[in-house]
């Protein structure tokens, strides 16, 4: 669904309407969130996360090296490769080490599908897992 929003917005203001959404979690299914981050800034600035609202203004290089358990297992300018690179293949499933956030930060494998969108002129990977 977050795809489709981002691909059917008339206008930046629709893009940001489907930010907000993403961010208060209104395309959330089951344990699945999506979340949007710049394609193509070198950085992965984080539009907006379903998962963890603070991540949202972060960049996904950012995110993983900040968390000092996942920055041992993998680099977050790493991850937004990979993640730029399954965008860029027109959409591919992408796995890597992700943290509860909670009290415990317990590493897990996570995949998530991450695809690519151009609006208005900036490209967006929009990612679900």
């Amino acid at each position: 669904r977050t795809m489709a929003a981002m691909i059917t917005a008339g206008n930046q203001a629709e893009i940001d309407e489907v930010f907000a959404k993403v961010v208060w979690k209104d395309f959330n299914e089951y344990s699945f969130y999506p979340f949007i981050a710049q394609l193509g800034d070198g950085f992965g600035y984080m539009h907006a996360h379903g998962g963890n609202r603070a991540l949202t203004g972060n960049s996904v290089s950012g995110i993983i090296d900040g968390i000092p358990a996942l920055g041992k297992i993998i680099k977050g300018m790493e991850l937004y490769g990979n993640f730029s690179a399954a965008a860029e293949a027109g959409g591919e499933w992408t796995a890597y080490d992700w943290t509860s956030f909670g009290e415990v930060f317990d590493i897990f494998e996570k995949v998530t599908f991450v695809a690519g969108v151009q609006r208005f002129g900036v490209r967006y990977l929009i990612a679900v897992g």
